[in-house]
């Protein structure tokens, strides 16, 4: 088993990527920018020392544009090559705390404090290079700034104390903690090292552009007048405008984006589609010293339903997609690879379904009936996990209680099978015995108030598999019905706490994002998806001035044993906390788990190179993150020339 410290020390022990002493090369699209004096030269625009990355099967070529779709205008994901990229990185092996934007760190002894270096010259996508002055400005200006964010984020707090952030020099930041916080190498090694924006959590912005929306820099009546002129309800709406949208979730034009540390900037955003374009400033290469990315555009595309995303990759018009390639969409994606030209992969996932009770549901009667563990038990029971399998997962996964997966060190002995067995019979015992005995003429269950007990299901999209687990539910005499609504609106109902239950996709479920956040299996949200846990999340995230009341003694439970994992000093050390916060919802049943280990299908062009054939997909190592999806590239697409109309003019 390893401790912090092997883990930290891997880092180092990881065998360097050496590049031969060659000129660096660019895209061509960048050629007669640089000519005209409108780019500096690649050596200038790249860092002292760039990160290399080894390509999979071969050195790329520049040139083509990747067209990929989504139903959703919030959550792009599916562009998803546009690239997150975080301090520290994982790699195809799954090893992690490599470094990444950073050019090393380092532990102190006892986890006390981390020093991390930075490359010198690494530059944003405007040319500004990034420094530590990016790091204190988020933490000074943002994090501390109640108007933007009501409490310090828990993972910058130990033992109650604020971490102390101070800058050595512009290319060296000491953080130093109140007590050891091995943790911390995990936010590194994931999605939380990387730029802060409204919807996401960070450590550095860029500060050059940010303060210019920001009252300590600019003066309070000034946001104030240019969030009014902007139609803008506060100066806080006006500064996430403007510097929170930097994946192109929002309508703006490219000179109004936020610049980024990723591969690709947005430079079009409309309701039709995203469109990214490859950062000049961009600070890896490959082997041979040609800047990366070597794919020259990304287009996500916006249509309306996944039905519509099945018929473009059929046709041969998707590039690569994952998130929204189903499974059940698996024979005909098969059947029409020839015709569509692609071809179709199984990558292996830690992920599962669940179903979540809102167990702090603003009805009492309705909280009161969620809240007995034999309701949880009974809609467990009386769903039929094996028709479920075949009919939305082609029998290729496997049903599950809701439980870390098998392998992990974390994994308890019987969570994942608690109540997973088809017991229709059972679960209506269950339901008589807790006082649901009674029925109305339709042969629906009565609250105790007399009222027919009616729930909904709330979903981004109503599925095959949905509409089972309410005819499921039904024919034990409850009341379902199920409802789709806009990502957004789900969002908002969710952290609004208005939603009966919901569907989740159950990720952190392994390291390092487990350990950090855990939010499937601990009330550290009340946002998607917390749902499970809104209000005790809620009270718990803002010590107790928010939220409905103190959470009860098994939820405290929950949230004590984390706050040990917290605060252990070995990665042994956060095993016995990690295990009973798995038997608790073994034995409790906190959300019920629904089917896992379905291979999740991939779907690359036959002319995208790079991609590997099998691999690992989940949220919690960024899904496509550890292979490199800058070094994809085209076999025979001709490079683009000219950049967007208008980007450098």
């Amino acid at each position: 088993m390893r401790t912090w410290r092997s883990i930290v020390a891997s880092a180092f022990l990881v065998v360097a990527v050496a590049i031969a002493a060659v000129a660096y090369q660019e895209a061509p699209m960048f050629e007669r920018l640089v000519a005209d004096g409108k780019l500096p030269p690649v050596e200038e625009r790249l860092p002292e020392n760039p990160r290399v990355l080894a390509p999979l099967d071969s050195i790329g070529r520049y040139g083509g544009t990747a067209h990929t779709y989504t139903n959703s205008q919030f959550w792009l994901w599916s562009g998803e090559i546009v690239g997150f990229d975080w301090l520290l990185t994982i790699d195809a092996n799954y090893d992690w705390g490599i470094p990444n934007i950073l050019e090393s760190y380092e532990f102190n002894e006892d986890a006390t404090a981390v020093t991390l270096h930075l490359r010198k010259g690494l530059k944003y996508s405007d040319g500004v290079e990034f420094t530590t002055e990016d790091f204190l400005f988020n933490w000074e200006y943002v994090y501390q700034n109640t108007d933007l964010f009501a409490e310090i984020p828990y993972f910058m707090v130990v033992n109650g104390e604020p971490l102390v952030m101070t800058a050595v020099d512009d290319y060296t930041l000491l953080i130093e903690f109140a007590a050891p916080n091995a943790l911390f190498l995990n936010l590194l090694s994931g999605a939380g090292a990387t730029q802060t924006w409204q919807w996401w959590y960070g450590l550095f912005m860029p500060a050059h552009y940010c303060k210019q929306f920001h009252p300590a820099f600019v003066g309070q009546d000034a946001v104030d007048a240019a969030a009014e002129a902007a139609g803008l309800a506060s100066w806080v709406d006006y500064f996430w405008t403007n510097v929170g949208g930097y994946f192109g979730i929002q309508d703006k034009p490219y000179t109004e984006m936020s610049p980024v540390l990723t591969p690709y900037v947005c430079v079009e955003r409309t309701p039709e589609r995203a469109v990214w374009e490859r950062n000049p400033y961009y600070w890896k290469v490959d082997t041979e010293g040609n800047q990366l990315p070597y794919i020259d555009r990304v287009i996500l595309h916006f249509v309306e339903s996944t039905d519509v995303i099945d018929g473009k990759i059929i046709s041969g018009e998707v590039d690569a997609e994952w998130i929204l390639a189903s499974l059940d969409s698996l024979p005909v994606y098969i059947d029409n690879q020839d015709i569509g030209g692609y071809e179709v992969r199984l990558y292996d996932t830690p992920a599962m379904g669940a179903l979540s009770l809102n167990l702090t549901h603003p009805d009492p009667a309705i909280r009161e009936i969620f809240n007995d563990l034999r309701f949880r038990q009974a809609l467990s029971l009386a769903l039929n996990r094996d028709e479920l399998n075949e009919a939305t997962a082609l029998g290729l996964a496997t049903p599950r209680s809701m439980c870390v997966p098998r392998g992990s060190p974390y994994y308890v002995e019987g969570g994942d099978t608690a109540y997973i067995e088809y017991d229709p019979t059972e679960a209506e015992r269950l339901l008589d015995e807790m006082g649901l005995d009674q029925k109305d003429a339709d042969g629906f269950r009565l609250r105790s108030d007399g009222e027919r007990l009616r729930l909904t299901i709330e979903a981004a999209e109503v599925d095959a598999g949905l509409e089972l687990i309410r005819e499921y539910w039904r024919d034990v005499g409850i009341d379902v019905d199920v409802k789709a609504q806009t990502q957004d609106l789900l969002n908002e109902r969710v952290a609004a706490n208005l939603i009966d239950i919901m569907p989740v996709a159950v990720e952190f479920n392994i390291e390092p994002a487990f350990s950090m956040l855990p939010q499937f299996y601990v009330p550290l949200t009340y946002t998607w998806p917390g749902l499970w846990a809104n209000q005790w999340s809620l009270y718990n995230i803002t010590n107790g001035a928010q939220g409905e009341q103190q959470p009860p003694e098994k939820i405290q439970q929950l949230i004590d044993w984390y706050n040990e994992i917290m605060t252990a000093q070995t990665v042994e050390d956060r095993i016995e906390p990690a295990q009973n916060i798995m038997a608790s919802h073994r034995d409790n049943l906190w959300q019920i788990g629904t089917l896992g280990g379905a291979p999740v299908p991939v779907i690359v062009k036959n002319d995208l190179m790079n991609v590997p054939e099998t691999a690992l997909m989940t949220w919690d190592l960024n899904r496509m993150l550890p292979y490199d999806p800058c070094t994809w590239y085209f076999l025979g697409r001709a490079a683009i020339l000219e950049p967007w109309p208008g980007r450098f003019e």
